[in-house]
């Protein structure tokens, strides 16, 4: 997972190539839940979380939002580094919640337009 996160901050300035981290970020939160369920539904589910987090970076006019996704895979990481279930429950919830209000305010704001 920390592979992962290095990664998606590396790619982070390209919003294709962050996209495609992004969704492997969260892929190996899938594989590290040993849960062959989870493991899989993630997998099946990747095509659309792709298309969702490209269409979002490509959207987002990037003003912090960059540092805010850092921020929320940083807790994320954190917690099950730490081993400490509820923290990452709770940093996982709150990182999903913001990228669907984000990705809502974005249309909203193009749809406005």
């Amino acid at each position: 997972i920390g592979s992962a996160l290095i990664r998606v901050n590396e790619s982070a300035p390209n919003w294709e190539q962050g996209a495609e981290t992004a969704v492997d970020f969260h892929l190996a939160i899938a594989q590290a839940t040993n849960n062959a369920y989870f493991e899989q539904l993630m997998a099946h589910l990747r095509v659309a979380i792709h298309q969702a987090v490209r269409t979002l970076r490509y959207l987002d006019d990037g003003k912090g939002r960059t540092q805010q996704i850092e921020s929320e895979h940083r807790a994320i990481y954190e917690a099950i580094r730490q081993s400490d279930a509820d923290a990452a429950r709770t940093a996982m919830r709150a990182h999903l919640q913001s990228g669907m209000y984000n990705y809502q305010r974005i249309f909203r704001e193009r749809k406005a337009q």
